[in-house]
């Protein structure tokens, strides 16, 4: 064998070593990611456990940054969004919120991610102005989702107490019904 076809046979196996090294990198760091899920919630109450839950952020944060345009990258993002808003991380959830609308705008989840921004704004910060113009902005963009409706509903009932929305509801629910005995 002469030297250069040494040369190529040790760089193509120096180029699968780093592929398989690279792989098994983040074959481990997800298998990291599904044990550390598994221990979220205790076993008796069923409430998330705030120090596993910011060590699974923790996980995801490595991973998205790590593999920033795997396609599961945009799942890690909004379930860290999840779990922030879960143990009263909010600003922090908007982060990864604004994040994934921001990396991925084209999959489905971004249109949640653009909701939850909003009602986190809305029901967490009581920035109601926040909250406002990003129910605003998702009803704009997404003009069809499922979400529209609540979207429109969360509009109406920002800044009030549910109380007051209960009231509002009733009044709905009794106009309705006189409306229907009156046919």
């Amino acid at each position: 064998m002469n030297n250069k076809n040494i040369y190529v046979l040790s760089l193509a196996l120096i180029v699968v070593v780093v592929i398989w090294g690279c792989s098994n990198k983040q074959e481990h760091l997800k298998n990291e990611i599904t044990n550390i899920e598994k221990q979220l919630f205790n076993d008796t109450t069923g409430i998330i456990m705030p120090q596993k839950a910011q060590k699974t952020i923790e996980l995801y944060s490595k991973y998205i940054h790590n593999y920033p345009h795997d396609s599961l990258s945009a799942e890690y993002i909004f379930r860290a969004a999840q779990l922030c808003t879960a143990i009263g991380n909010f600003e922090e959830a908007i982060k990864f919120y604004d994040s994934l609308i921001i990396s991925f705008p084209e999959i489905p989840k971004a249109a949640e991610a653009m909701f939850m921004k909003a009602f986190v704004f809305d029901n967490y910060l009581y920035r109601y102005d926040k909250a406002r113009e990003n129910y605003m902005l998702f009803i704009q963009k997404f003009p069809n989702h499922d979400l529209r409706r609540d979207a429109e509903k969360s509009i109406q009932f920002l800044g009030m107490s549910n109380a007051e929305i209960l009231e509002i509801l009733q009044a709905d629910a009794d106009k309705n019904n006189l409306e229907k005995n009156q046919q």
